[in-house]
């Protein structure tokens, strides 16, 4: 049999390797960006506040979850369809949503281990937690602020107050629920939109986050968010206007009247929380008046 005979393997000559075969790129180039994250933040106060129990920041991590979660089912994502809610949303009514999660709500701040009370609106009897998750703190929180289809495109959100109790052995009062906003530890609201932003204020101060979503977590965006000294924006119901004092209705025909300088702009979507961050970034005035 004739022998085959294979083609000699053939060499290409190869550059050595010097420190030059990669490009350097100097340090300082680099942007050097400070991310600092809601938890980071919580953590933080605790913290300085000697509290080992970490009650605080838990309870905020709840919320963030919260937060996350409608923002999945408000996207329409599958995931959280079968995983969050356990539903197939596309099926359910605007109040049966709404409730849905309520109870996705309830569930995660009642087993952060750091309230002992919660008030959820539109749900008539208080919600008290049992002994073995019972912490320090009172919540008050608005779930939803509208009623809305889960293929709407319109903006909600998500509003909450935090009151801290002076011990955790007595029985929560009435005096203890029914406080004025200023005696609260921290209050905010959560707007799903074509993003997701957590407002946070405490210790005087408001801070905004914004939800990265590679990252899966709340970024601080606005370390001390102040509304602008001037604003012609005004946000109030006024298909409501028929039960409105009559000062009021003085007051919105003077701020209305074309042959002013400034002339004001109404802004009202129907979420409070939507509205109310729209008056804090431009400037103006939120109202929700009292019928006659």
């Amino acid at each position: 049999m004739a022998e085959c005979k294979r083609d000699p393997v053939r060499k290409y000559p190869q550059k050595p390797r010097t420190k030059d075969a990669l490009p350097s790129i100097p340090i300082e180039t680099i942007p050097q960006t400070k991310i600092i994250s809601l938890t980071r933040i919580t953590h933080d106060y605790d913290r300085i506040n000697a509290d080992s129990s970490y009650q605080f920041s838990q309870l905020i991590s709840a919320l963030q979850t919260l937060g996350k979660s409608i923002s999945a089912v408000l996207r329409k994502s599958g995931i959280s369809q079968s995983h969050i809610l356990g539903a197939d949303i596309y099926k359910k009514s605007p109040i049966e949503l709404s409730e849905l999660l309520g109870d996705l709500a309830v569930k995660l701040i009642e087993t952060s281990n750091s309230t002992c009370l919660i008030l959820v609106k539109n749900v008539k009897d208080m919600i008290t937690v049992p002994k073995e998750h019972s912490g320090r703190y009172i919540v008050a929180i608005s779930v939803l602020d509208k009623y809305l289809t889960p293929h709407a495109t319109t903006c909600t959100g998500t509003m909450f107050s935090i009151f801290k109790r002076a011990d955790e052995i007595s029985e929560v009062t009435l005096d203890e629920i029914l406080q004025p906003g200023k005696n609260a530890t921290a209050a905010g609201y959560i707007i799903y939109g074509n993003m997701t932003l957590f407002a946070l204020a405490m210790k005087k101060k408001v801070k905004i986050f914004t939800l990265d979503p590679i990252l899966g977590e709340f970024i601080l965006t606005n370390e001390e968010w102040k509304i602008p000294e001037y604003g012609y924006y005004y946000s109030v119901n006024e298909a409501s206007s028929e039960t409105w004092d009559d000062k009021l209705h003085t007051y919105f025909n003077e701020i209305k009247n074309p042959e002013k300088q400034a002339q004001w702009v109404l802004r009202y979507t129907g979420s409070p929380a939507t509205d109310c961050h729209y008056i804090l970034q431009m400037g103006g005035i939120y109202l929700y008046p009292a019928n006659k």
